[in-house]
């Protein structure tokens, strides 16, 4: 595949698991989530404890609206819900204040 690594053997397009979802992960957002919850170690990026995957949601550092990347690996992060709901709730309140304010007003994580 894109990595350039030799195949283990002629049964799979992979060299490993971590390459099958990268892989897939640009591709379905499924395996875009467990992937950078594995990645994580399954640790919020917000509040840095560790949580059990159904515990989890996988979040866009960068939210889609403003331009990040949808399915960008390092534009995704791992955060609790609490943390999750926080930077939510900051992103939403900085846009209804106005464009001008929305720069200023740094992000909880």
């Amino acid at each position: 595949m894109e990595c350039s690594h030799p195949l283990p053997s002629s049964r799979s397009p992979y060299c490993s698991r971590n390459c099958r979802w990268k892989f897939h992960g640009h591709y379905f957002w499924d395996a875009a989530r467990i992937y950078v919850k594995r990645r994580d170690r399954y640790t919020c990026a917000g509040c840095r404890r560790r949580f059990r995957s159904k515990e989890l949601e996988v979040d866009h550092i960068v939210e889609i609206a403003r331009g990040g990347a949808a399915l960008e690996y390092t534009n995704l992060q791992t955060l609790c819900t609490q943390c999750h709901r926080a930077k939510t709730r900051a992103y939403l309140t900085a846009r209804a204040l106005g464009p001008a304010v929305e720069s200023e007003v740094p992000s909880p994580l």
